[in-house]
């Protein structure tokens, strides 16, 4: 019984004191066209960590990820019942994806858990979450190499895709991060939205070049027809609308005040997200059975490692510019 009360005061003790308007909060805090349902600043870390079960405008941000890596998770299950994990390189890229896929999630859901605690945490966490951001890509371009490329065009790269991968994936990660410091809150997060994207450009171009040749030879040879590939043609919509969503921050700029709390851009971008990722897994498992990727030669140990020390420089790039972190708010004016 004494257990069972302590358990119910130290729930009540997570409770929320109560949100506040956008006016109220440091104008780096604040999302264009979202007024109101913001957290406090500078409150206890149980404060933050009860706002997990508390109904406010980052709530959803927090649950689209947490559930989308349980879906990522899901996913993986499913395939591990179709592959041998141990022996099967086929399954290598799938599974390495589905670890970024995962860090993905995670990540971005502890960020949008805690950014509120201060304007350091802020930056930090975040700065954290662009790890995850860019390991997707980096998951989605060994998909791309190790999975769907072109024979062809797999030869030609084969030495060096990797490692160029895991260069520009860490070149945007210092970028996100130094975008951050530069363009942050109000007005201003629209232009550090549209300069990260672009930066992502890049990389797109880099995912895009193992497999594109197959769309080429596909509209070139009679006997090809271009909805063989719809497979992976299907995801080019799902990219889209997450660059869309992410950059538009549509509804709410639209409508303010009306998607505070359920609908605004990026839960849907968040939405669209794992909805990306599971039709590049699907995409990937209907080649995997074409015989596609046959003449890939994926190593699990050398994508991990990679991966490992991918993570480790874009850690040492935090630890570098988080000396350059405002550690101060600025008052606000309130009318």
């Amino acid at each position: 019984m004494a257990m069972l009360t302590n358990a119910l005061s130290w729930v009540r003790s997570l409770q929320l004191r109560h949100f506040t308007h956008q006016e109220e909060v440091p104008e780096k805090y604040r999302e264009d066209g979202i007024l109101t349902g913001y957290r406090l600043a500078h409150q206890p870390w149980r404060y933050y960590i009860g706002s997990l079960f508390q109904i406010h405008n980052e709530t959803l941000n927090i649950w689209t990820h947490l559930i989308g890596m349980f879906v990522i998770w899901y996913a993986l299950g499913q395939y591990f019942l179709i592959y041998d994990w141990w022996t099967d390189k086929d399954s290598w890229p799938i599974l390495t994806f589905g670890i970024c896929a995962s860090l993905t999630h995670f990540l971005s859901s502890l960020a949008h858990l805690l950014h509120s605690k201060n304007l350091y945490v802020h930056h930090l966490v975040f700065m954290v979450d662009f790890i995850g951001v860019v390991l997707f890509a980096f998951g989605t371009g060994i998909l791309a190499m190790y999975s769907c490329s072109d024979k062809e065009m797999y030869s030609i790269l084969r030495p060096f895709y990797l490692h160029l991968l895991a260069f520009s994936t860490w070149f945007n990660h210092a970028f996100f991060c130094f975008a951050l410091l530069c363009f942050s809150g109000g007005p201003a997060v629209r232009k550090r939205r549209a300069l990260q994207v672009s930066a992502l450009l890049v990389e797109v171009l880099l995912i895009f070049v193992p497999f594109f040749p197959r769309y080429i030879k596909c509209f070139t040879d009679p006997d090809c027809s271009l909805h063989s590939l719809d497979h992976i043609t299907i995801t080019f919509p799902a990219f889209l609308a997450q660059a869309f969503f992410f950059l538009s921050q549509i509804p709410e700029r639209i409508f303010p005040g009306k998607f505070d709390i359920v609908g605004h851009s990026h839960q849907i971008f968040h939405i669209c997200a794992t909805i990306a990722q599971l039709l590049q897994m699907r995409a990937v498992h209907q080649d995997i059975q074409n015989g596609v990727s046959s003449h890939a030669e994926p190593d699990l140990s050398t994508m991990l490692i990679v991966l490992a020390i991918l993570i480790s420089c874009s850690i040492g790039s935090i630890c570098f510019l988080q000396k350059y972190i405002p550690c101060t708010l600025k008052k606000t004016k309130t009318k």
